[in-house]
């Protein structure tokens, strides 16, 4: 996929999880490569990482279509 898609899919997938209100602001800064930002620092329980991981399969295959 070239990085244009792959912009592509990332946006497709972020709309999707913003409207599901299970992730708000992961899209990447513009200059970065295309891919999520989710931040996992100290203040972050990882139990809500976990929780994150099936919205993202979820949102990778409905925005792969």
């Amino acid at each position: 996929m070239d990085e244009d898609a792959l912009r592509g899919l990332v946006r497709r997938m972020t709309q999707l999880l913003e409207r599901e209100g299970a992730a708000l602001d992961i899209l990447p800064y513009p200059k970065a490569p295309p891919g999520l930002r989710i931040w996992c620092g100290p203040t972050i329980d990882a139990d809500d990482i976990a929780a994150l991981c099936p919205w993202l399969d979820w949102a990778y295959e409905e925005a792969k279509g």
